[in-house]
């Protein structure tokens, strides 16, 4: 899968699972997660662990605050289904 297939896929799952909760399903805004996917894909090639690289990213973008209270299981879940990572 090319790199850049990969951040649209993240972005995909990410949207498909909401972890954030900002209802972007309901709202139709299929770009919500593309830049918090772009970031994950550059913290992934640098070897990040998917965990910390998908709870990194949630914080930079979100806050920690926001982030400790969300389920990020689904979405670490499709996003291993994407690429394999663990």
């Amino acid at each position: 899968m090319s790199k850049m297939s990969h951040w649209k896929a993240y972005s995909q799952a990410l949207y498909d699972t909401d972890p954030m909760g900002t209802c972007c399903k309901e709202n139709g805004c299929i770009d919500e997660y593309d830049g918090v996917a772009r970031s994950l894909d550059a913290l992934l090639c640098e070897g990040m662990p998917l965990q910390t690289a998908l709870t990194t990213v949630l914080v930079d973008y979100f806050s920690e605050s926001l982030v400790q209270g969300c389920d990020l299981g689904p979405a670490r879940k499709a996003l291993q289904g994407v690429s394999g990572n663990q």
